[in-house]
């Protein structure tokens, strides 16, 4: 995934680069999201703002699992984060709720 952050710690000659290739990556997501709500599979009245809110829960993995993470570690928790964006987060057997 392409942080929003990145083109912050490169030079000035690739960062127009970096940033162009984010918002190509934003967009093709985005259409997908559109794609999926116009086919009705799930609902999303906002596929731009549903793309922001994927593409920066799973930038944020590497933050969250930390230096020492590991590859499968890092698959775990986007996987799961995946899981939650279709199934959402609600209750049910198992989740510990009422």
């Amino acid at each position: 995934m392409l942080s929003n952050h990145q083109d912050i710690a490169v030079s000035e000659t690739y960062s127009d680069s970096i940033r162009e290739a984010r918002r190509r990556h934003e967009r093709r997501l985005e259409s997908i999201i559109a794609d999926g709500g116009a086919e009705q599979v799930h609902r999303t009245p906002d596929p731009h703002t549903t793309a922001r809110f994927v593409l920066g829960a799973l930038n944020g993995v590497p933050r969250w699992a930390g230096s020492p993470a590991t590859a499968a570690l890092t698959d775990s928790i986007a996987e799961q984060l995946v899981d939650h964006l279709i199934n959402g987060i609600g209750t049910g057997p198992g989740t510990g709720g009422a």
